[in-house]
Protein backbone atom coordinates (compact mmCIF):
# COMPACT_ATOMS: atom_id res chain seq x y z
CA UNK A 1 0.00 0.00 0.00
CA UNK A 2 1.44 3.54 -0.87
CA UNK A 3 0.19 6.65 0.12
CA UNK A 4 -0.55 10.01 -2.17
CA UNK A 5 2.10 12.23 0.15
CA UNK A 6 4.73 11.89 -2.80
CA UNK A 7 2.33 12.78 -5.69
CA UNK A 8 0.28 16.04 -4.97
CA UNK A 9 0.81 19.16 -6.03
CA UNK A 10 0.02 23.00 -5.82
CA UNK A 11 1.62 23.69 -9.12
CA UNK A 12 -0.57 24.10 -12.39
CA UNK A 13 -4.25 24.20 -10.49
CA UNK A 14 -6.54 26.32 -12.31
CA UNK A 15 -8.35 28.36 -9.50
CA UNK A 16 -11.30 30.13 -10.76
CA UNK A 17 -13.83 32.18 -8.37
CA UNK A 18 -17.55 31.52 -7.76
CA UNK A 19 -18.61 34.60 -9.87
CA UNK A 20 -16.77 34.11 -13.11
CA UNK A 21 -18.89 32.65 -15.97
CA UNK A 22 -19.25 28.70 -17.35
CA UNK A 23 -17.30 30.13 -20.72
CA UNK A 24 -14.63 31.96 -19.23
CA UNK A 25 -14.17 28.82 -16.90
CA UNK A 26 -14.16 26.42 -19.55
CA UNK A 27 -11.90 27.90 -21.96
CA UNK A 28 -8.87 27.58 -19.43
CA UNK A 29 -9.05 23.26 -19.94
CA UNK A 30 -8.26 21.47 -22.84
CA UNK A 31 -9.93 18.19 -22.35
CA UNK A 32 -12.98 16.67 -21.09
CA UNK A 33 -11.64 15.08 -18.17
CA UNK A 34 -9.84 18.40 -16.73
CA UNK A 35 -11.20 20.37 -14.10
CA UNK A 36 -11.19 24.09 -12.73
CA UNK A 37 -11.03 24.14 -8.91
CA UNK A 38 -13.25 26.88 -7.33
CA UNK A 39 -12.30 29.04 -4.54
CA UNK A 40 -13.95 31.01 -2.42
CA UNK A 41 -12.76 34.53 -1.70
CA UNK A 42 -11.42 33.18 1.38
CA UNK A 43 -9.47 30.43 0.15
CA UNK A 44 -12.03 27.56 0.83
CA UNK A 45 -12.37 24.89 -1.93
CA UNK A 46 -16.04 25.01 -2.95
CA UNK A 47 -15.92 22.31 -5.64
CA UNK A 48 -14.98 21.93 -9.54
CA UNK A 49 -15.61 22.91 -13.53
CA UNK A 50 -15.83 19.84 -15.52
CA UNK A 51 -17.01 19.63 -19.20
CA UNK A 52 -18.36 16.35 -18.59
CA UNK A 53 -20.70 17.42 -15.48
CA UNK A 54 -21.19 20.77 -17.80
CA UNK A 55 -22.05 19.70 -21.00
CA UNK A 56 -22.78 16.19 -21.06
CA UNK A 57 -24.28 15.42 -18.26
CA UNK A 58 -26.25 18.46 -17.80
CA UNK A 59 -26.90 21.46 -20.37
CA UNK A 60 -25.95 25.06 -18.57
CA UNK A 61 -25.56 27.92 -21.02
CA UNK A 62 -22.28 29.86 -21.24
CA UNK A 63 -23.43 32.82 -19.31
CA UNK A 64 -24.23 30.98 -16.10
CA UNK A 65 -22.31 31.77 -13.12
CA UNK A 66 -19.53 29.17 -11.94
CA UNK A 67 -21.66 29.13 -8.33
CA UNK A 68 -24.47 27.65 -10.10
CA UNK A 69 -23.01 24.98 -12.17
CA UNK A 70 -20.29 23.66 -9.41
CA UNK A 71 -19.41 19.77 -8.97
CA UNK A 72 -18.56 18.25 -6.36
CA UNK A 73 -15.81 15.36 -6.89
CA UNK A 74 -14.64 12.64 -4.45
CA UNK A 75 -12.34 13.92 -2.18
CA UNK A 76 -8.94 12.07 -1.73
CA UNK A 77 -6.89 12.09 1.85
CA UNK A 78 -3.43 12.08 1.86
CA UNK A 79 -3.66 9.01 3.82
CA UNK A 80 -4.97 6.90 0.90
CA UNK A 81 -3.59 4.50 -1.29
CA UNK A 82 -2.90 4.84 -5.44
CA UNK A 83 -5.87 2.20 -5.84
CA UNK A 84 -8.27 4.15 -4.22
CA UNK A 85 -7.26 7.38 -6.20
CA UNK A 86 -7.49 4.93 -9.45
CA UNK A 87 -10.83 3.95 -8.61
CA UNK A 88 -12.28 7.25 -7.64
CA UNK A 89 -10.11 9.02 -10.61
CA UNK A 90 -12.52 6.26 -13.08
CA UNK A 91 -15.69 6.56 -11.15
CA UNK A 92 -15.83 10.30 -11.35
CA UNK A 93 -14.05 10.63 -14.99
CA UNK A 94 -11.97 13.67 -13.81
CA UNK A 95 -8.53 13.46 -13.65
CA UNK A 96 -7.35 16.35 -11.42
CA UNK A 97 -8.93 15.72 -7.91
CA UNK A 98 -8.57 17.56 -4.55
CA UNK A 99 -6.14 16.42 -1.96
CA UNK A 100 -7.28 16.96 2.16
CA UNK A 101 -6.10 16.20 5.71
CA UNK A 102 -8.11 14.18 7.68
CA UNK A 103 -9.95 17.59 9.39
CA UNK A 104 -10.87 18.71 5.52
CA UNK A 105 -7.74 21.21 5.12
CA UNK A 106 -7.07 21.67 0.98
CA UNK A 107 -3.44 20.25 0.85
CA UNK A 108 -3.32 20.11 -3.21
CA UNK A 109 -4.32 18.29 -6.04
CA UNK A 110 -3.65 14.99 -7.86
CA UNK A 111 -3.57 14.42 -11.13
CA UNK A 112 -4.03 10.91 -13.13
CA UNK A 113 -0.78 11.37 -15.42
CA UNK A 114 1.30 12.00 -11.79
CA UNK A 115 -0.22 8.77 -10.53
CA UNK A 116 0.72 6.18 -13.72
CA UNK A 117 4.19 7.80 -13.80
CA UNK A 118 4.63 6.73 -10.52
CA UNK A 119 7.83 4.40 -10.30
CA UNK A 120 5.83 2.11 -7.89
CA UNK A 121 3.29 1.43 -11.00
CA UNK A 122 5.61 0.98 -13.80
CA UNK A 123 5.59 -3.36 -13.48
CA UNK A 124 1.52 -3.47 -14.14
CA UNK A 125 1.79 -1.92 -17.57
CA UNK A 126 3.84 -4.72 -18.86
CA UNK A 127 1.11 -6.40 -20.79
CA UNK A 128 -0.06 -6.30 -24.46
CA UNK A 129 -2.53 -3.56 -25.83
CA UNK A 130 -4.19 -7.38 -27.53
CA UNK A 131 -4.85 -8.72 -23.64
CA UNK A 132 -6.31 -5.37 -22.59
CA UNK A 133 -8.64 -5.03 -25.70
CA UNK A 134 -10.30 -8.82 -25.21
CA UNK A 135 -11.02 -7.24 -21.10
CA UNK A 136 -13.28 -4.65 -22.62
CA UNK A 137 -16.95 -5.41 -22.20
CA UNK A 138 -18.22 -2.63 -24.63
CA UNK A 139 -17.63 -2.86 -28.33
CA UNK A 140 -15.74 0.07 -29.58
CA UNK A 141 -18.26 3.33 -30.66
CA UNK A 142 -17.60 5.08 -34.39
CA UNK A 143 -19.24 7.33 -36.33
CA UNK A 144 -19.36 7.81 -39.88
CA UNK A 145 -17.19 10.68 -41.30
CA UNK A 146 -20.47 11.93 -43.18
CA UNK A 147 -23.02 11.34 -39.95
CA UNK A 148 -24.49 15.06 -38.84
CA UNK A 149 -23.25 16.66 -35.60
CA UNK A 150 -26.12 15.55 -33.73
CA UNK A 151 -25.74 12.09 -34.47
CA UNK A 152 -22.46 12.17 -32.51
CA UNK A 153 -23.64 14.13 -29.94
CA UNK A 154 -26.08 11.47 -29.36
CA UNK A 155 -23.72 9.14 -29.09
CA UNK A 156 -21.70 10.46 -26.52
CA UNK A 157 -24.55 10.88 -24.35
CA UNK A 158 -26.11 7.63 -25.18
CA UNK A 159 -22.85 5.95 -24.09
CA UNK A 160 -21.62 8.06 -22.00
CA UNK A 161 -18.09 8.81 -23.60
CA UNK A 162 -16.20 11.93 -24.97
CA UNK A 163 -14.45 10.20 -28.00
CA UNK A 164 -16.25 9.18 -31.34
CA UNK A 165 -13.31 6.76 -33.79
CA UNK A 166 -14.64 8.25 -36.89
CA UNK A 167 -14.95 5.74 -40.21
CA UNK A 168 -15.50 5.99 -44.11
CA UNK A 169 -17.98 4.01 -45.97
CA UNK A 170 -14.73 1.50 -46.07
CA UNK A 171 -15.15 1.26 -42.02
CA UNK A 172 -11.28 2.54 -42.13
CA UNK A 173 -10.22 5.09 -40.17
CA UNK A 174 -10.60 8.65 -41.33
CA UNK A 175 -9.88 10.61 -37.66
CA UNK A 176 -11.63 11.27 -33.68
CA UNK A 177 -13.81 12.99 -33.10
CA UNK A 178 -14.13 14.65 -29.32
CA UNK A 179 -17.09 16.13 -27.57
CA UNK A 180 -14.52 18.89 -26.48
CA UNK A 181 -13.74 20.37 -29.49
CA UNK A 182 -17.59 21.15 -29.77
CA UNK A 183 -17.63 23.36 -26.36
CA UNK A 184 -16.91 26.43 -28.13
CA UNK A 185 -20.05 25.51 -30.39
CA UNK A 186 -22.09 24.54 -27.26
CA UNK A 187 -21.70 27.41 -25.05
CA UNK A 188 -21.56 30.35 -27.32
CA UNK A 189 -25.24 32.61 -27.35
CA UNK A 190 -26.97 32.06 -30.66
CA UNK A 191 -27.37 35.61 -31.30
CA UNK A 192 -23.02 35.58 -31.66
CA UNK A 193 -23.17 32.60 -33.73
CA UNK A 194 -25.35 34.27 -36.08
CA UNK A 195 -23.25 36.92 -37.23
CA UNK A 196 -20.87 36.80 -40.35
CA UNK A 197 -17.77 36.29 -38.97
CA UNK A 198 -16.59 33.23 -40.17
CA UNK A 199 -18.30 30.72 -37.71
CA UNK A 200 -20.38 28.05 -38.39
CA UNK A 201 -24.42 29.46 -38.02
CA UNK A 202 -26.17 27.90 -34.93
CA UNK A 203 -28.79 26.77 -37.12
CA UNK A 204 -26.74 25.09 -39.40
CA UNK A 205 -24.07 23.47 -37.02
CA UNK A 206 -26.15 20.62 -36.07
CA UNK A 207 -26.56 19.56 -39.46
CA UNK A 208 -22.85 19.91 -40.45
CA UNK A 209 -20.98 16.49 -40.73
CA UNK A 210 -18.55 15.19 -38.22
CA UNK A 211 -15.71 15.26 -41.07
CA UNK A 212 -15.50 18.98 -40.59
CA UNK A 213 -13.91 18.96 -36.75
CA UNK A 214 -12.62 15.33 -36.61
CA UNK A 215 -8.97 15.46 -36.33
CA UNK A 216 -6.93 13.44 -38.82
CA UNK A 217 -4.00 12.93 -37.32
CA UNK A 218 -4.48 10.16 -35.06
CA UNK A 219 -2.31 8.25 -32.96
CA UNK A 220 -2.30 4.87 -33.17
CA UNK A 221 -1.01 1.49 -32.25
CA UNK A 222 -1.20 -2.22 -33.14
CA UNK A 223 -2.45 -5.30 -30.63
CA UNK A 224 0.77 -6.19 -30.18
CA UNK A 225 2.28 -3.28 -28.77
CA UNK A 226 3.03 -3.03 -25.10
CA UNK A 227 0.67 -0.86 -22.58
CA UNK A 228 3.98 0.37 -21.39
CA UNK A 229 5.32 1.52 -25.31
CA UNK A 230 1.66 3.14 -25.05
CA UNK A 231 1.68 4.50 -21.94
CA UNK A 232 5.60 6.62 -22.83
CA UNK A 233 3.48 7.74 -26.03
CA UNK A 234 0.49 9.19 -24.35
CA UNK A 235 2.60 11.08 -21.50
CA UNK A 236 4.94 12.02 -23.97
CA UNK A 237 2.52 13.72 -26.40
CA UNK A 238 0.11 14.66 -23.89
CA UNK A 239 -2.80 13.18 -25.07
CA UNK A 240 -5.24 11.29 -23.51
CA UNK A 241 -6.00 8.17 -25.99
CA UNK A 242 -4.66 6.34 -28.72
CA UNK A 243 -7.04 4.26 -31.54
CA UNK A 244 -5.63 0.59 -32.13
CA UNK A 245 -6.17 -0.65 -35.79
CA UNK A 246 -4.90 -3.63 -37.38
CA UNK A 247 -2.89 -4.14 -40.49
CA UNK A 248 -5.52 -2.87 -43.19
CA UNK A 249 -6.02 0.22 -40.77
CA UNK A 250 -9.25 -1.07 -39.67
CA UNK A 251 -10.17 0.25 -35.93
CA UNK A 252 -10.43 -2.42 -33.10
CA UNK A 253 -10.43 -0.58 -30.37
CA UNK A 254 -9.63 2.58 -28.23
CA UNK A 255 -7.11 2.44 -25.71
CA UNK A 256 -7.83 5.75 -22.92
CA UNK A 257 -6.05 6.92 -19.21
CA UNK A 258 -8.89 4.38 -17.71
CA UNK A 259 -7.72 1.34 -19.24
CA UNK A 260 -4.08 2.37 -17.86
CA UNK A 261 -5.69 3.57 -14.36
CA UNK A 262 -7.71 -0.07 -14.43
CA UNK A 263 -4.19 -1.76 -14.10
CA UNK A 264 -3.35 0.25 -11.12
CA UNK A 265 -6.02 -1.58 -9.66
CA UNK A 266 -5.24 -4.43 -7.96
CA UNK A 267 -5.89 -7.14 -10.29
CA UNK A 268 -8.57 -9.93 -9.86
CA UNK A 269 -7.37 -13.44 -11.13
CA UNK A 270 -10.05 -14.73 -13.55
CA UNK A 271 -12.19 -17.27 -12.28
CA UNK A 272 -11.70 -21.19 -13.26
CA UNK A 273 -14.08 -21.80 -16.37
CA UNK A 274 -14.47 -24.70 -18.79
CA UNK A 275 -16.07 -24.03 -22.18
CA UNK A 276 -17.61 -26.68 -23.90
CA UNK A 277 -18.82 -25.81 -27.48
CA UNK A 278 -20.49 -27.68 -30.34
CA UNK A 279 -21.30 -27.22 -33.73
CA UNK A 280 -21.45 -23.36 -33.71
CA UNK A 281 -21.92 -21.40 -36.55
CA UNK A 282 -19.01 -19.25 -37.82
CA UNK A 283 -21.70 -16.46 -37.40
CA UNK A 284 -22.58 -17.23 -33.93
CA UNK A 285 -18.51 -18.05 -33.01
CA UNK A 286 -17.97 -13.97 -33.99
CA UNK A 287 -21.33 -13.75 -31.19
CA UNK A 288 -20.34 -16.10 -28.46
CA UNK A 289 -16.45 -16.05 -28.45
CA UNK A 290 -15.92 -12.67 -27.21
CA UNK A 291 -18.71 -13.17 -24.06
CA UNK A 292 -16.83 -16.87 -23.69
CA UNK A 293 -13.24 -14.63 -23.35
CA UNK A 294 -14.38 -12.12 -21.03
CA UNK A 295 -16.60 -14.26 -18.75
CA UNK A 296 -13.90 -15.47 -16.32
CA UNK A 297 -13.15 -11.67 -15.49
CA UNK A 298 -16.58 -11.10 -15.00
CA UNK A 299 -17.41 -13.93 -12.65
CA UNK A 300 -14.54 -12.01 -10.63
CA UNK A 301 -17.45 -10.22 -9.56
CA UNK A 302 -19.40 -13.04 -7.98
CA UNK A 303 -18.94 -13.20 -4.54
CA UNK A 304 -18.60 -17.12 -3.33
CA UNK A 305 -18.07 -18.67 -7.04
CA UNK A 306 -14.84 -20.23 -7.49
CA UNK A 307 -15.21 -21.29 -10.99
CA UNK A 308 -17.65 -22.24 -13.95
CA UNK A 309 -18.27 -24.92 -16.59
CA UNK A 310 -20.10 -23.07 -19.85
CA UNK A 311 -21.97 -25.43 -22.36
CA UNK A 312 -23.14 -23.72 -25.59
CA UNK A 313 -24.80 -25.84 -28.72
CA UNK A 314 -25.75 -25.00 -31.71
CA UNK A 315 -28.67 -27.33 -33.29
CA UNK A 316 -27.63 -28.81 -36.97
CA UNK A 317 -31.23 -27.93 -38.00
CA UNK A 318 -33.19 -24.82 -37.54
CA UNK A 319 -30.05 -23.28 -35.52
CA UNK A 320 -31.39 -23.62 -31.98
CA UNK A 321 -28.50 -22.47 -29.66
CA UNK A 322 -28.48 -23.41 -25.52
CA UNK A 323 -25.98 -22.14 -23.28
CA UNK A 324 -25.72 -23.77 -19.76
CA UNK A 325 -23.86 -22.01 -17.66
CA UNK A 326 -22.84 -23.82 -14.08
CA UNK A 327 -21.65 -21.61 -10.95
CA UNK A 328 -19.77 -23.71 -8.84
CA UNK A 329 -19.35 -22.08 -4.90
CA UNK A 330 -17.12 -23.04 -2.13
CA UNK A 331 -19.58 -24.79 -0.59
CA UNK A 332 -23.08 -26.14 -1.65
CA UNK A 333 -24.81 -27.04 -4.79
CA UNK A 334 -23.92 -25.41 -8.50
CA UNK A 335 -26.02 -22.50 -9.58
CA UNK A 336 -27.32 -23.25 -13.23
CA UNK A 337 -28.44 -20.07 -15.51
CA UNK A 338 -29.50 -21.14 -19.53
CA UNK A 339 -31.10 -19.81 -22.47
CA UNK A 340 -32.85 -21.74 -25.38
CA UNK A 341 -33.36 -19.92 -28.44
CA UNK A 342 -31.85 -18.49 -32.38
CA UNK A 343 -30.50 -15.29 -31.47
CA UNK A 344 -26.85 -15.38 -30.20
CA UNK A 345 -27.09 -11.79 -29.22
CA UNK A 346 -30.24 -12.59 -26.83
CA UNK A 347 -28.66 -15.08 -25.18
CA UNK A 348 -25.87 -13.36 -23.82
CA UNK A 349 -27.61 -10.69 -23.03
CA UNK A 350 -30.19 -13.03 -20.85
CA UNK A 351 -27.46 -15.03 -19.32
CA UNK A 352 -25.71 -11.35 -17.99
CA UNK A 353 -28.81 -10.62 -16.50
CA UNK A 354 -29.34 -14.09 -14.98
CA UNK A 355 -25.80 -13.68 -13.62
CA UNK A 356 -26.42 -10.34 -12.20
CA UNK A 357 -29.59 -11.40 -10.50
CA UNK A 358 -27.61 -14.06 -8.90
CA UNK A 359 -24.93 -11.41 -7.76
CA UNK A 360 -27.66 -9.27 -6.36
CA UNK A 361 -29.72 -12.25 -4.44
CA UNK A 362 -26.33 -12.99 -2.76
CA UNK A 363 -25.52 -9.61 -1.23
CA UNK A 364 -29.35 -9.32 -0.07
Amino acid sequence: MHDLSDLISNDNIIKIRPTETMAGALSKLSTTHDAAFVFSQDDVFLGVINPYYSLIQSSHPGNAKVERCLYHPPKLLITDSVERASQLFMNSRIHYLPVFKDDNQFLGMLSANKLLAAPINSSVFKIKIGEIIKRKNKPLITVYENDQISTAINLFKKHKISKLVVIGKDLKMKGIFSYYDLIHYLITPKERLHQKDGEVNKISFYHQPVKHFSKTAVLTMKPSDSMVDALDLVMERKIGSIVIVNEENYPLHIITKRDFLTLVLKPKLPKPTQITSKNLSQKNKQVVKPFLNELPFFLTKLPGIIKAKVFVKEEKNGGVLRMVLSLIPQKGKAQVVSHEGKNSKEMIKDIVKKIVRHKKGNQT
